[in-house]
């Protein structure tokens, strides 16, 4: 069972909890967030740092297992962690209540706490918002820096270039039509693809999963 849910804060996109029902393995989409992720598991609490990744990632899941975390905007960064060498799931040094990030030893958070996280993060100076890289990737042309210097202020604030990132955020808009019940020819016109092979080769590269499945498996 897997549930969103809002947080008051700019620099997030969204709080999240899954709680695993059966053993199986799930194959995580290509994604541009980054964001912690928290798990009570047979083995004692886990913290992760998770994302971005320019394609599906599978990952084993173990009935009773319960996780949450926090996936923040695409042009938010945290400092002291590099972005260059993209994996979608670092694990964190763990310490009975706290975990480390960067340096500093944090509480680990209640799903309800995860708000209390971000201010905590922000407070340290650990999370900064790069505005020009909002504007970047929501296609806004800034004249005051050269093409050289966004790419690279993308990449380094991302992990991704802009190229991969619109490639996701068409394949996401995609599968979301598509496990809402949209025809496929109807999903290509809307989500901008040339033609349908176009659509089932993105999907499969992102989320490995092709139309057909998804429409039989989503709804």
């Amino acid at each position: 069972m897997y549930r969103e849910w809002d947080l008051p804060s700019p620099l997030v996109r969204c709080a999240w909890s899954a709680t695993v029902e059966v053993n199986g393995t799930w194959l995580q989409p290509a994604t541009e967030f980054w964001g912690l992720g928290f798990s009570s598991t047979a083995d004692g609490p886990t913290a992760e740092l998770l994302g971005p990744a320019a394609a599906p990632q599978e990952m084993c899941l173990r009935a009773g297992d319960t996780s949450w975390g926090v996936e923040f905007a695409a042009h938010v960064f945290f400092r002291g962690v590099s972005k260059d060498a993209a994996t979608q799931v670092m694990p964190l040094p763990v310490h009975e209540s706290t975990f480390e990030l960067a340096g500093f030893a944090l509480t680990l958070p209640a799903p309800t706490e995860l708000s209390t996280l971000v201010d905590d993060l922000r407070r340290r100076g650990l999370l900064t918002a790069e505005e020009q890289v909002a504007a970047a990737l929501d296609g806004r042309v800034d004249r005051t820096v050269s093409t050289r210097t966004l790419r690279r202020r993308v990449h380094s604030t991302v992990g991704l270039n802009r190229q991969q990132v619109a490639v996701i955020v068409r394949a996401r808009q995609a599968f979301a039509l598509l496990s809402e019940g949209v025809p496929v020819a109807e999903v290509v016109v809307r989500a901008g693809y040339s033609d349908q092979a176009h659509l089932t080769r993105s999907l499969r590269t992102l989320a490995g999963r092709t139309p057909r499945e998804i429409l039989l498996t989503d709804r």
